[in-house]
């Protein structure tokens, strides 16, 4: 069985711990080359350091924060919810998480082995001290808690991410990765290309809101053709498209279309469509024609 193969079978099986899944993928980013591909899994592995910006699918979770309170004469509650009008904005019931994807697996088992259903962090005393919830009731505790499933969901995104990534280096070289120190028959640029679309467009261009709908997030500034070429280079668009495209912009500003696509532009964004269509369905390819579209329309200030 090749290392692609047996990446694959591995995603599928529940047996198989993301960690080691992963470790799979790491020999495969190093046989094929890929820096993009080999940095995500080294994070995903160790964790990401603080001023490493987090991917989507690892933050902007929202718990609920609840409390422990003592009253007279030997009173008290616990679980008592703490009012939103006493959280402090952007505070104390926002999660991420940084850890490595072992330290996630380990907080899942260990919740079922305590019959836990929620992650929970407590929030120092000196932040809740002037804090009154009841008349007469002190604080004695607070915490913020999510439910474990928010990081089962981590779990299952970086595995099926990588799942996906394995899946279109195989359509197109299905021995990729078998052998140390062999050429991969898929350009490198192709590479690049997959894993944007696979894993980078689907975990970090993608955010959820704490309403749990999902934001497209584009760095294309209005009308700026440079900010634009940028993100395309980035979703792995070819140098020579993104050179025509550059001249149909211009084309089509020369006629005035300004403020949405022209004639030009349309064209050119047709046959990126056209080339989705016709690659059998490919996920990646679909998704970079899906995403190139969003940011040709927030180059026009459309849905910005």
């Amino acid at each position: 069985m090749g290392l692609l193969q047996e990446i694959i079978e591995s995603a599928a099986d529940p047996s198989i711990s993301v960690s080691d899944f992963l470790r799979r993928c790491k020999t495969l980013s190093y046989r094929l080359g890929n820096e993009s591909f080999k940095i995500w899994v080294d994070r995903e592995l160790g964790g990401y350091p603080a001023g490493i910006d987090l991917p989507a699918y690892r933050t902007g979770f929202r718990g609920i924060v609840l409390a422990q309170l003592s009253g007279p004469f030997g009173s008290g509650a616990s679980n008592v919810p703490v009012p939103i009008s006493l959280i402090p904005a952007g505070g104390w019931e926002d999660f991420e998480f940084r850890d490595g994807v072992g330290t996630l697996e380990a907080l899942v088992e260990g919740s079922k082995a305590d019959g836990a259903s929620t992650v929970h962090y407590n929030i120092p005393v000196e932040l809740f001290a002037d804090i009154d919830i009841y008349e007469m009731h002190s604080t004695v505790r607070m915490w913020s808690q999510l439910s474990i499933h928010h990081v089962q969901g981590i779990l299952d995104r970086v595995r099926t991410s990588a799942q996906t990534f394995a899946l279109e280096i195989e359509s197109e070289d299905p021995s990729a990765g078998d052998v140390a120190g062999a050429a991969a028959k898929i350009a490198g640029s192709r590479i690049t290309q997959i894993f944007n679309t696979s894993i980078q467009a689907s975990n970090v261009s993608m955010a959820q809101g704490n309403s749990g709908s999902v934001e497209q997030t584009i760095d294309v500034v209005v009308g700026d053709v440079e900010s634009l070429m940028s993100r395309l280079e980035e979703l792995g668009v070819a140098l020579d498209d993104r050179s025509e495209l550059r001249l149909a912009l211009a084309e089509d500003a020369a006629n005035g279309d300004t403020s949405e696509p022209g004639e030009k532009t349309r064209g050119w964004l047709s046959r990126m469509v056209w080339r989705s269509v016709s690659s059998a369905g490919r996920i990646a390819e679909a998704s970079v024609a899906a995403l190139v579209a969003t940011s040709i329309a927030h180059y026009y200030g459309i849905n910005s």
